[in-house]
């Protein structure tokens, strides 16, 4: 991008703690793991965003 910042969110079928670890510790800002919860997954994008949380 421009100077911006673009957050990265591992999206992965392994959900141990030490896959958790090893994404994190890779520079990856946020982890879920599948089956993908959508309400998990956007509340983790607004968190990165910077933006509430979607309403129900």
């Amino acid at each position: 991008g421009r100077g911006g910042y673009t957050p990265i969110i591992a999206l992965t079928a392994n959900s141990m703690k030490s896959d958790r670890d090893t994404r994190l510790e890779a520079g990856m800002d946020a982890f879920v793991s599948k089956p993908i919860d959508a309400e998990k997954l956007l509340a983790e994008i607004a968190r990165h965003l910077r933006m509430p949380p979607p309403a129900d």
